[in-house]
């Protein structure tokens, strides 16, 4: 039923400390910001364009006409990162058409299947990556429920095994999202968090704690909130159908199209009068 894992990103994180030496130099500013803060359906398309979003900073080749030192300056061009699992990417087809249609380019930071902590911080990395070579004017993350899907449990600094939905599970992700957010705002983007929408009937015993645990840990962070549940839940409790339309795919937590297009034409919604330079 899953698609197959994205291929795992081997540049080491700066919250690693026995790889922290090699993070290359441009990345210096970057780098310190980390420092200082330290799903998967119908998704494949997106898979493919994140490989190609996710620039070294040596090269620079998408950095365009901005300064490739993480700190944008106007050019008249909008710029929006998607940050995010399966929920965002299985979107992509209508969070493109959407945003094209505002003169927005967007990129995608994540995969299907991951999580804040996948592979030792990798979100994180390449947000620092993509800010450094993108620069984004807005910046949106959403991060469901996974947690050690397709990849190994996250190690703490000690040396510490987290099994999965413990309370140091808990504890790492908020460290995560606090560093996510400081490196998303290190090169002056408007950041967001989304609400995400509850799972149903099939997924929620196995889920819907983590899910619900996640959006209170985020709620506490000081950055809007764009409620993607609102929209698909209008009545405040889970709905495959809105209007008579179908909004979940059959595992209902998945969006179909439909979804899709209501969560991205609200993320516009929230993010329309944002600062754009």
């Amino acid at each position: 039923m899953h698609a197959p894992p994205p291929a795992q990103d081997t540049t080491p994180t700066t919250r690693d400390p026995a790889r922290r030496a090699r993070v290359p130099r441009p990345q210096v500013v970057l780098a310190i910001a980390i420092a200082v803060a330290l799903l998967t359906i119908g998704a494949a398309p997106a898979v493919a364009r994140v490989a190609e979003s996710a620039v070294s900073l040596r090269g620079g080749r998408n950095a365009g006409s901005r300064p490739v030192n993480g700190l944008p300056t106007p050019d008249g061009h909008r710029r929006l990162l998607l940050v995010g699992d399966s929920l965002t990417y299985g979107g992509a087809a209508q969070f493109d058409a959407e945003m094209t249609s505002h003169g927005v380019t967007t990129r995608y930071v994540g995969g299907p299947g991951t999580g804040l902590l996948s592979n030792q911080d990798r979100w994180i990395l390449q947000t620092a990556q993509q800010i450094e070579a993108f620069h984004p004017d807005v910046v949106v993350i959403e991060a469901c429920c996974n947690y050690a899907l397709f990849d190994p449990r996250y190690v703490t600094a000690s040396g510490v095994a987290v099994a999965p939905d413990s309370p140091l599970m808990y504890a790492e992700w908020a460290k995560a999202a606090r560093s996510i957010l400081t490196v998303a705002r290190s090169g002056g983007a408007t950041v967001h968090w989304v609400t995400t929408p509850d799972a149903g009937p099939l997924l929620a015993p196995k889920i819907e704690p983590r899910i619900r645990r996640f959006n209170a840990i985020s709620a506490a962070l000081p950055v809007s909130q764009i409620d993607w549940r609102a929209v698909v839940e209008p009545h405040g409790a889970f709905t495959s159908t809105v209007d008579g339309v179908r909004v979940r795919q059959a595992d209902d937590l998945h969006l179909t199209a439909a979804g899709s297009e209501r969560v991205a034409m609200a993320t516009w919604n929230a993010i329309s009068h944002d600062p754009w330079r």
